[in-house]
């Protein structure tokens, strides 16, 4: 399945997973505004900012589903 057609939270959760292999460093600047406006962080961010919001949510994300099980 192409992960374009998935649900936003799909897309999401698989992006975080390749952040987390390649390291939110790797992420150019637009990919980091891109990850954060799928995240719903529209606000004007240093590239600093955004990548520290990327790790907040994908470390969220992870407890999120450690204490669900899912």
């Amino acid at each position: 399945m192409l992960l374009a057609t998935c649900p936003p939270f799909v897309r999401i959760k698989e992006d975080d997973k390749l952040i987390q292999a390649e390291g939110v460093n790797s992420l150019s600047e637009a990919e980091l505004r891109e990850d954060c406006r799928e995240r719903g962080m529209l606000g004007l961010f240093s590239v600093e900012e955004m990548r520290q919001q990327v790790i907040l949510g994908i470390i969220h994300e992870n407890l999120f589903y450690l204490n669900t099980g899912s």
